[in-house]
């Protein structure tokens, strides 16, 4: 079977990372990535190989949460790259998701023998590991227009 690796952030750069790193470490791996637009209620998917883009489309939500991205796209785009036979599949979530709705999700398809569950990796940054881990923002105070970012020893 596929693996899933499985990839969570709050950080684009290092989720640019962490999915370049596994497509040069995993030989004939593809990139699922998501990413959520709340305000428009919009899921960009962006589906790539170390080639090049194969897909790239954006489409609206009922809601703009997990679960309803989950239902509507991510679980849809695990199951057409899996019919592509890639060596792994490195599903990047919207910044911010949390991965066990996602696993879940997985276990499913893994029981059907469609995929396999891999691996779940979350990259932090270690100047921001102690506020990211341990602050009190909001994600919307962090992440929204007034954007506040603390960086270094707290």
């Amino acid at each position: 079977m596929i693996p899933v690796v499985t990839c969570c952030t709050i950080e684009e750069v290092l989720r640019s990372s962490v999915t370049g790193g596994l497509l040069l470490d995993l030989p004939g791996a593809v990139v699922i990535r998501h990413d959520m637009d709340a305000e428009a209620g919009t899921l960009r998917r962006l589906v790539h190989d170390a080639g090049g883009t194969i897909e790239d489309r954006t489409s609206e939500l009922e809601h703009a949460c997990l679960g309803c991205a989950l239902r509507e796209d991510i679980v849809p785009a695990i199951r057409e790259v899996a019919l592509r036979r890639p060596t792994a599949i490195v599903l990047a979530l919207p910044l911010t998701a949390e991965p066990v709705p996602v696993l879940r999700a997985l276990v499913e398809l893994a029981d059907q023998g469609v995929v396999d569950i891999g691996a779940v990796v979350t990259a932090l940054a270690c100047d921001d590991l102690v506020w990211d881990v341990c602050g009190d923002d909001l994600l919307s105070e962090r992440f929204g227009a007034g954007r506040r970012r603390r960086t270094g020893g707290g």
